[in-house]
């Protein structure tokens, strides 16, 4: 698929996607079983994710695109909201801790988290807890951040058999962890470096990631006579994710993250611009990156301060948390919107045009003898 075009049901695709993470991981903490199958929104992203790196680099990588130079401009993408997450981590334990008069975890143990927050380090310290306790959701960041580094040192270099390859062993690693996943509703809402975890996310990455840029190379005359309208693939999505994971099967959620992502990718990206409400989708499509990636110490602080203030009424109490998520959702969409807007969107431009200049300032004055 060789057309540069930017392709607004992909963004849809990823705001809706988004928003079904921030629903099932308020459900899940108040032990409902519903979206609990958004798990498997994980593996669409690094999917996506690949698709659209291997759509925007693999032409420059292979003209000899500098690895150095890359991995500056996917970090530029990434960490604005990596450092904002962190930060708003740092809030949510910062007022724990003083809520609890200094019982809670001390200045120290949330001054080193954060210092591994912002480096995208997991806590090697403590392998049986959540890689990054201050903002659970860096996790799949990270993970990613290795697949850039990974795609641009030698994959994008790959031969079909050395992908197939790939996908195989990779395969494997995401099909043994959705055996224990699925229909038992054993679902982990974040990953640790305890036993298999690490290397059921390494699997993870590997294969989704592989399997989106190869998705990408796939020649245009394949399935040329087919689309999918990005708000049916949304719709799609949202039924997918709504279920209760004992209602799916590993056999099933493999077939969806092995050929139903992919699938619904490249035909939606055949779509490309020929989609109705053109503003919602991108705006969705812009938020959905800082909704993800700072929900999680929105959501649990506010759900902190409704326990705290419990005694205002049962919709405060974590008892009624269902009936909170009606406001803890809804403004950690907004939430993710006006970072992405005031905060990600300027950064990004900010750092990039810094970034452009210093390396034109380095280059050679041809023009002088």
């Amino acid at each position: 698929m060789s057309s540069r075009r930017h392709i607004i049901a992909l963004d849809l695709l990823r705001g809706v996607a988004a928003i079904c993470v921030v629903i099932f991981h308020w459900l899940d903490g108040n032990s409902s079983r519903y979206f609990q199958a958004s798990i498997l929104a994980v593996d669409f992203f690094f999917a996506l994710s690949g698709f659209v790196v291997s759509r925007a680099y693999a032409v420059r990588l292979k003209a000899g695109m500098d690895l150095k130079e890359f991995l500056i401009l996917r970090a530029i993408r990434l960490y604005p909201m990596v450092f904002l997450g962190t930060v708003l981590g740092v809030l949510r334990y910062s007022v724990k801790y003083f809520a609890s008069g200094g019982s809670a975890e001390g200045v120290s143990w949330i001054a080193g988290h954060a210092a591994m927050g912002v480096v995208l380090l997991p806590d090697i310290f403590h392998p049986s807890a959540e890689m990054f306790i201050l903002d659970a959701a860096l996790w799949s960041l990270a993970f990613e951040f290795i697949a850039y580094g990974a795609y641009a040192s030698i994959g994008f270099r790959l031969g079909r058999l050395s992908v197939a390859a790939l996908l195989v062993l990779s395969g494997a690693g995401v099909w043994a962890w959705l055996q224990g996943v699925f229909p038992f509703g054993q679902v982990e809402p974040a990953h640790s470096l305890d036993g298999m975890q690490y290397l059921y996310a390494l699997s993870r990455v590997a294969f989704s990631f592989t399997l989106g840029a190869a998705a990408q190379q796939l020649p245009d005359s394949l399935l040329r006579r087919f689309s999918l309208n990005g708000w049916i693939a949304g719709a799609l999505l949202v039924l997918l994710f709504w279920c209760p994971a004992r209602l799916l099967n590993g056999v099933t959620a493999g077939l969806a993250v092995a050929v139903g992502f992919p699938l619904m990718i490249v035909l939606c990206a055949r779509s490309g611009a020929n989609i109705r409400l053109q503003t919602v989708a991108s705006m969705l499509g812009d938020a959905s990156y800082p909704i993800y990636a700072i929900h999680v110490p929105i959501m649990w602080t506010m759900g902190g301060l409704g326990k705290y203030f419990s005694r205002i009424g049962p919709i405060f109490s974590m008892s009624g948390g269902i009936y909170m998520g009606l406001i803890i959702v809804p403004l950690c969409i907004v939430s993710g919107y006006c970072a992405g807007r005031w905060i990600d969107t300027p950064v990004r431009a900010y750092l990039t045009a810094r970034y452009r200049s210093a390396g034109a300032s380095r280059r050679p004055d041809l023009t002088r003898p």
